[in-house]
């Protein structure tokens, strides 16, 4: 039974080209082609349902038919209003059939050059772009989005030449518009207490989709809010339910052939997940699925959306860990894509039907507000950590300069691990996650730490809320912490172009193939970047996003990285490389063209700290999915650059025209951790501190037969789960 199981592992990793080693991934940057083979998807059909006629007839394009989106054509959620008792995986399947596997496999190696090449959109293709989008919801407003966001909005239709289905929302819903009153850049914590916030305020459903949902007091928050809500719904003495559907992500052998999987009320894995009982919300009708599409297709998306008329995107599962985290709040029309996302991502029958499936749309005018005008933000507080004496500790100017010159690290250098028993419920539910991985840590060592201020007491407080192994600050007494901010609450501003960009589930091994819209957002941030493009993500190992780097760099654009040291290295090991590996990799092939000072890698390091922390200790780690292009366009959600996310995994983002709201992010980024101030790397790859030293971890692409036998253990867990 064994050895079977061994020889079905070593097929598998056969068969994967994530085993790649991360040599050759370096080598094949220059390639202008990818390999991969091309299954065609089974076609369902709707039964009795007449939604032909609503199948849009023009597709956006780059190659194909030159046509921009029609927006009289349907979605999937404006044809399962009129076919309640049809699911919305019939539907979409109906309105945008799948091409056959020739035409797919002729497109895929037509259209790789226009994703990877340098070659500008043409004019044609630019205002094609333009007209495909609906960037204002008042008649005849003449809105146009920057060129920047254009081109990149082009190749993004590229893909819906191929799939018209490969954003998994509707194409007449991709390209629309919305505010953002709030963005929270702080702990798993400061989210879910936003989260509570927005569900007991619905009126009529709560759509909530995350990856990990284990019991930890983020879950609690979650239950805590369904229980008030079914409280408040009785109070209003109206009649009717709240219909609350929630989506998570739970690997199950028998995915392989059914994707998604209903829990039944107060069942056992109902009791496990720590939903309330059903008995405790009376006024609600609570249904869950489990999605996952096997072997490797995750269900990644994290989203909220309530009444049709909010949507919340954050980075954060529902699970305890000591993170880093982002969430944006989002109004307007936007709101209807994801709505019709979540539709198409649930698939099932829905028992009950969504109460404002036929109700007012987010597409509607409508005036926005803001800050406390705003119900949902009323009862926000700005929270803000601040100290009796004024920061004196300096942000020092950085050069590029050679391998351990003292450039940007002073105070106190001791590590700040401190030991402290581990939470067993943390451990009991942890998830085998190409995301965040639940491994036993090492023993860190006992030290000393300074006194530090009230201010930086509280922060350290608010940073250790999820971990395993709380540490104490250990950065200057007089650090300055006034800066940090978790809750970013956005002046007043007109609707701006967004774009969602996402990525279906792919559960074959061995996939890489770009055409989904998400990674040609990506790759285009990349291809049209003119000054600078900034990424912070906890993994970057996926070929295509170690190409583009490599490529932009050597054009003379500065490509700003800021990544987890040792971010799920047991994982990476069969994706494409851990992040130290790939750092020194990149290092090594720009010091061929002597770009090397082009690339800045930055590992993260929180607020109150001066050194990273690894990953295996459970600390301080930063999950934030964010990209900048030009401070101009943004693109943040779900997506992480590493393989997984690239192309497998289901990932919700939105890619945003705003260079107020990413004025907002930079500022609230940079300032909400220490990985600026101390955490750049050496052009070797390697970080070291001003007496150099390196953070104690690996410091080279060797890995020791122990982590290799570490994460087939953790390939087993993922088979028998």
């Amino acid at each position: 039974m064994q050895s079977t199981f061994i020889l079905s592992c070593l097929a598998f990793l056969a068969l994967s080209h994530q085993a790649i080693s991360m040599e050759a991934r370096i080598i094949i940057a220059g390639a202008d082609t990818v390999e991969a083979p091309v299954v065609k998807p089974a076609t369902s059909r709707c039964r009795g349902c007449r939604c032909d006629q609503n199948v849009p007839q023009h597709v956006p394009s780059g190659h194909g038919a030159g046509k921009s989106i029609n927006f009289n054509s349907g979605s999937v959620s404006s044809v399962l209003a009129l076919y309640p008792d049809q699911s919305p995986h019939n539907i979409a399947r109906k309105l945008f059939p799948t091409p056959s596997l020739l035409k797919r496999i002729k497109q895929r190696f037509t259209f790789a050059q226009d994703l990877f090449n340098r070659e500008e959109p043409s004019a044609h293709r630019i205002q094609l772009a333009y007209q495909s989008g609906r960037w204002s919801t008042h008649e005849g407003s003449n809105v146009r989005p920057s060129e920047l966001f254009l081109k990149m909005f082009s190749d993004v239709l590229l893909c819906l030449d191929r799939d018209r289905l490969s954003g998994f929302v509707s194409p007449s819903l991709i390209a629309t518009c919305g505010v953002m009153p709030l963005t929270i850049l702080g702990t798993i914590s400061d989210i879910m207490r936003h989260y509570h916030e927005c569900i007991v305020q619905a009126k009529h459903e709560v759509l909530v989709s995350t990856f990990y949902f284990g019991k930890s007091e983020a879950q609690r928050t979650f239950s805590r809010a369904l229980v008030e809500l079914s409280k408040r719904v009785e109070a209003r003495q109206k009649k009717g339910k709240v219909i609350v559907k929630l989506i998570y992500n739970h690997r199950k052998w028998r995915q392989i052939y059914k994707n998604r999987i209903n829990i039944k009320p107060d069942g056992p894995e109902w009791k496990r997940l720590g939903l309330p009982d059903t008995n405790d919300i009376p006024n609600l009708e609570l249904e869950v699925i489990n999605f996952h599409k096997g072997l490797l297709g995750t269900s990644h998306s994290k989203v909220l959306i309530v009444d049709r008329n909010i949507a919340l995107l954050n980075s954060n599962n529902m699970q305890g860990r000591p993170n880093l985290e982002m969430m944006t709040h989002l109004e307007g029309p936007i709101v209807d894509s994801f709505y019709d996302m979540f539709l198409i991502s649930w698939g099932n029958r829905m028992n009950p039907r969504l109460p404002l499936l036929t109700g007012r749309p987010s597409s509607q005018p409508r005036q926005y507000r803001f800050g406390p005008n705003n119900a949902s933000l009323r009862n926000i507080h700005v929270v803000q950590y601040t100290q009796d004496t004024r920061a004196t500790a300096p942000r020092e100017a950085k050069t590029d300069v050679g391998v351990g010159v003292d450039r940007h690290r002073d105070g106190i250098l001791n590590s700040a691990i401190a030991t402290v028993s581990t939470d067993p419920e943390e451990e009991r539910h942890g998830s085998w996650d190409q995301h965040s991985l639940n491994s036993r840590p090492e023993e860190p060592s006992r030290m000393r730490f300074p006194r530090v201020k009230k201010g930086m007491k509280d922060l350290t407080d608010a940073l250790n809320v999820g971990t395993i192994r709380p540490v104490d600050a250990n950065v200057p007494a007089d650090h300055v912490t006034s800066d940090f901010k978790s809750q970013i609450i956005h002046e007043e501003h007109a609707e701006f172009p967004i774009v969602m960009v996402n990525r279906p589930p792919h559960g074959l091994p061995g996939n890489n193939d770009i055409w989904v819209p998400q990674n040609a957002a990506w790759i285009a941030g990349f291809k049209y970047a003119k000054k600078k493009v900034f990424i912070q993500t906890p993994n970057l190992n996926s070929y295509a996003a170690v190409r583009m780097c490599i490529d932009t760099a050597r054009r003379g654009v500065s490509v700003i990285l800021y990544l987890g040291l040792g971010f799920n290295d047991d994982r990476q090991f069969f994706q494409g490389g851990t992040n130290q590996q790939v750092v020194i990799e990149m290092y090594k092939t720009l010091k061929n063209f002597n770009c090397q000072h082009n690339l800045r890698v930055y590992w993260y390091i929180g607020k109150d700290q001066i050194r990273p922390i690894p990953h295996y200790i459970r600390s301080r780690n930063g999950h934030i999915k964010f990209m900048v292009i030009d401070d101009s366009v943004g693109i943040v959600g779900s997506g992480n650059h590493d393989t997984q996310s690239w192309f497998h995994s289901q990932e919700t983002n939105v890619m945003i025209d705003s260079a107020q709201i990413v004025q907002d992010w930079m500022k609230g980024v940079i300032s909400n951790q220490n990985t600026e101030l101390y955490g750049r790397v050496d052009t070797d790859g390697i970080w070291r501190d001003a007496e150099g030293r390196t953070a104690n971890y690996d410091d080279g692409p060797k890995r020791s037969k122990h982590q290799s036998l570490r994460a087939l253990q953790e390939l087993k867990n993922l088979c028998v789960s």
